[in-house]
């Protein structure tokens, strides 16, 4: 369970990374990363608000 939020957190960190050009990636493949990485994040804060009631 942890091991998959911090694995979820690096995972927005990079996303957030890819946005801010830190990181060349084809743009072929960037829509799908950020797409995947928003889909990680949405899950992640879906949970982190389960986890506080």
């Amino acid at each position: 369970m942890i091991q998959d939020i911090s694995a979820d957190l690096r995972a927005i960190e990079l996303s957030e990374m890819i946005k801010k050009g830190v990181f060349y990636i084809p743009e072929e493949f960037q829509s799908l990363i950020i797409q995947r990485m928003n889909e990680l994040q949405i899950k992640y804060l879906l949970r982190k608000k389960e986890d506080r009631s």
